[in-house]
């Protein structure tokens, strides 16, 4: 039996996940294990970036990028994260021109996405106390409306991202650093779309991205084919 071991599902059990195990934990219709893998490739992709190993990430990038296209609705905001980092790479090589275009694409798909979010499932999370969790289900309608406000923020933020990276300008605050903060403890609707909007590289340029990186000059890494 394969295992699956993504980060995502650390807040819900510190052993690793069998396929058998996957429906019992997982909420139906919510989290799949290709949105799982998707989340782990990311992270362990701009892990990689932050300790220095620029190169090495590119294997996780291209993988989450074919595991999107294969899983995942054409306009889901998660492919253009996965063509945005992809590009990164592109544009470490000096080849302007894939980057730009599939920077381009990226922000197509973020354009496109609204219809895809409107199909995210608003999920109730009052928990402080008695008090709250009964004002949210009184008052369900108005909490739902402004968390969709909220998503139609991201989608804004992601978007913006990817337009400002295919300019060659760089974002203040890294992704993954932000992810950090900001990631839901359990799997979501809402979780993907944030994962979109944050788990990118945050320049064109290695020794620019505000993360520590391995020495810059001269980085060269073998980028794949268009054909993903």
């Amino acid at each position: 039996m394969s295992v699956l071991k993504t980060s995502c599902f650390d807040s819900l059990t510190s052993e690793s996940i069998t396929d058998r195990e996957l429906p019992r934990v997982l909420p139906h219709g919510v989290w799949t294990k290709s949105d799982g893998q998707w989340e782990y490739l990311h992270e362990q992709a701009l892990k990689m970036v932050a300790t220095g190993y620029v190169c090495s990430s590119e294997a996780f990038t291209w993988e989450a990028l074919l595991l999107a296209r294969d899983s995942f609705s054409p306009i889901d905001p998660r492919i253009a994260a996965s063509i945005a980092n992809c590009a990164f790479f592109h544009g470490l090589n000096r080849d302007e021109k894939t980057a730009i275009s599939m920077y381009s694409e990226a922000v197509q798909i973020w354009n496109a996405c609204g219809p895809w979010v409107d199909t995210l499932k608003i999920e109730r999370r009052a928990r402080s106390s008695i008090f709250h969790l009964r004002m949210e289900t009184r008052h369900w309608p108005v909490y739902e409306a402004r968390q969709r406000e909220k998503l139609m923020n991201l989608v804004d933020r992601g978007r913006a991202a990817v337009i400002a990276l295919s300019k060659g300008q760089q974002i203040d605050l890294p992704g993954y650093t932000r992810w950090q903060k900001e990631k839901p403890t359990c799997p979501s609707d809402s979780r993907k779309l944030l994962s979109a909007a944050l788990l990118i590289f945050r320049s064109r340029d290695a020794s620019n991205t505000g993360l520590i990186v391995a020495p810059a000059q001269n980085i060269r890494c073998s980028t794949k084919p268009l054909n993903v």
